[in-house]
């Protein structure tokens, strides 16, 4: 949202460390592309950077190497991606037709930026962002948000600031609405197990999340 934004004050709802590290270089044990495209292989460097804030590099095995930025949330990593600059990862908490959420850019140092919106329950329609600050201590900003479900997948845009556009991609996990923005975003979050990840995500435009699972090298 955001090149102007980016707020020193945030607390999701459980935004705290897992206890095991995060950090590492990971094996792709399984993967699938989401409508039923063909499997990948390759390997997935998870980088942590500041508080609960990780950097991630795909190295994929005959494509190109791809990037992400994510936020740690319990015990799960919620994550960003973009073929170019400029994207980034909001988590909200979904308590009705309110929510509660943190983001980050792939350009924040540290602290996560915050945003509560307003608006029908259901994750459908038009709402408000009620409060926005800037990850990094940057300025706050106001706007609105339309969400819409596509199969198991949601379109999200943001008007922000003069009217600037975000397009935006999400997936809901219980009461966590994980949404990634940018050009060409995509969005995926996965469980933290011993050693492993286990991955599920959408491109823009998709109706299915596919499945991308990691395992710690030794």
């Amino acid at each position: 949202m955001r090149k102007i934004l980016l707020a020193t004050a945030f607390v999701l709802f459980t935004l705290h460390a897992h206890a095991a590290n995060v950090s590492g270089i990971y094996k792709i044990s399984e993967a699938a592309n989401p409508e039923g495209g063909d499997a990948y292989t390759g390997e997935v460097a998870v980088d942590g950077r500041g508080k609960n804030v990780y950097y991630i590099d795909w190295k994929l095995d005959g494509s190109p190497a791809a990037y992400g930025v994510g936020l740690l949330v319990g015990d799960t990593l919620c994550v960003g991606r973009s073929p170019a600059s400029g994207y980034g990862i909001v988590v909200y908490k979904v308590d009705g037709g309110h929510l509660k959420g943190d983001w980050i850019t792939d350009g924040t140092a540290e602290f996560p930026g915050t945003e509560n919106i307003d608006g029908p329950a259901g994750l459908n329609g038009s709402y408000q962002i009620v409060e926005g600050h800037g990850a990094d201590n940057a300025p706050a900003y106001s706007g609105s948000v339309e969400i819409h479900p596509t199969g198991e997948v949601y379109n999200v845009t943001w008007t922000v600031g003069n009217g600037e556009v975000y397009q935006g991609v999400g997936l809901l996990k219980g009461d966590m609405f994980i949404v990634a923005w940018g050009t060409g975003a995509g969005v995926i979050y996965y469980d933290i197990g011993d050693n492993a990840l286990s991955g599920h995500w959408a491109n823009q435009g998709a109706q299915k999340a596919g499945v991308e699972n990691l395992v710690r090298k030794e």
